[in-house]
């Protein structure tokens, strides 16, 4: 089984759109122009732009995160660098939010909220998303980063990736673990009622983990991935079960057109990683907190909204990895080096 993935690929270009696409659907609530963009209301409540792009990223992240687990030298060093990625431009965007929302509203300070923001954000599974005193009056009441609840859910796949770790030696028993995973996810998704576990809503769970899953199954079959006929088929299947009303049963098949397209290597936009660096994950994590800064200042209708926002989030995108993530993955083999250091002694 061949699972080397050529490093020019599409990969970096599909994330920095899709985190792009996030800023535009949220464009239309935090204008306050509509509760959802218009995918929502041409899908009939089946999708939109935000669900489908966050989809995506769960898509990317499980067919690329399999691999980086069966590659770990042990589950510390495969959760360390989960944590390296994530946590380093996290950590800055809520402190530069506690700045922010002192500029915004100095009394803030005297709230208990301000004081439990940062360490209920950085739990991940007890987000806070407000703090009293801050936009009260915008559009979109309230919330200060609707951007960050999605953390949470990515972290868990993670985990539960880690425990195949033990698997890795029989590829074939890996595969069917996730395989059955992944058809229960999907069929719970549709069949049981929304419930909450650890402040996740098993919806968003069994959504996301079957996008997750679906791209981690279809990392032992790259071969499929190139398969037009299969690219073609998918489509039209996606696009006849959002007319027909069954979308939620087939939804998965997105995963294998974003890894279909992600796997070539097209020109000029395959090298986007290289040339600016991998600003999607600052562009998500910034996009919400822009916005709703931008409407509390300026009232701006959706379109000033999406291009002004999108163009300062890609800044703190770019900032946030020149500054901030790039230099934490330096650390991300410090586990392998202290093995090293360890056999040598």
């Amino acid at each position: 089984m061949k699972t080397h993935i050529d490093k020019k690929n599409n990969f970096d270009f599909l994330r920095l759109f899709f985190a792009s696409l996030v800023i535009v659907s949220h464009s239309f609530p935090l204008s306050g122009i509509a509760p959802h963009d218009p995918t929502y209301f041409w899908s009939d409540g089946q999708m939109n732009l935000g669900t489908l792009s966050v989809g995506a990223f769960f898509s990317i992240s499980g067919f690329l995160i399999i691999g980086s687990l069966n590659r770990a030298h042990s589950i510390l060093d495969y959760l360390w660098k989960r944590i390296i990625r994530l946590y380093p431009g996290l950590i800055v965007v809520l402190a530069i939010t506690l700045i922010l929302v002192v500029i915004i509203n100095s009394n803030v300070i005297e709230n208990k909220s301000f004081w439990t923001y940062f360490p209920n954000s950085l739990l991940l599974y007890s987000n806070q998303y407000t703090i009293d005193g801050i936009f009260e009056n915008n559009p979109y009441k309230n919330i200060i980063n609707g951007s960050l609840w999605t953390l949470c859910y990515e972290f868990t796949c993670y985990i539960f990736l880690s425990f195949l770790i033990i698997f890795r030696k029989n590829i074939v028993l890996q595969e069917l673990i996730i395989l059955l995973t992944f058809i229960t996810t999907l069929i719970m998704y549709n069949t049981v009622n929304n419930f909450f576990f650890m402040n996740l809503s098993s919806k968003e769970l069994f959504r996301f983990s079957s996008y997750f899953l679906a791209g981690s199954y279809l990392y032992y079959y790259k071969s499929l991935l190139k398969n037009l006929n299969l690219f073609i088929v998918s489509i039209i299947i996606i696009i006849t079960s959002v007319f027909l009303g069954f979308f939620d049963w087939v939804f998965p098949l997105i995963t294998y057109v974003i890894l279909f397209i992600g796997l070539k290597s097209t020109e000029i936009i395959n090298s986007i990683g290289v040339k600016i660096g991998d600003l999607s994950y600052g562009v998500y994590i910034y996009g919400f907190l822009v916005q709703q800064t931008l409407m509390y200042y300026f009232k701006l209708d959706v379109f000033s909204l999406i291009s002004i926002s999108l163009a300062i989030s890609f800044i703190f995108g770019f900032l946030s990895w020149k500054f901030v993530e790039k230099p934490a993955l330096r650390f991300k083999n410090i586990f392998v080096n202290s093995l090293r250091v360890s056999v040598r002694k």
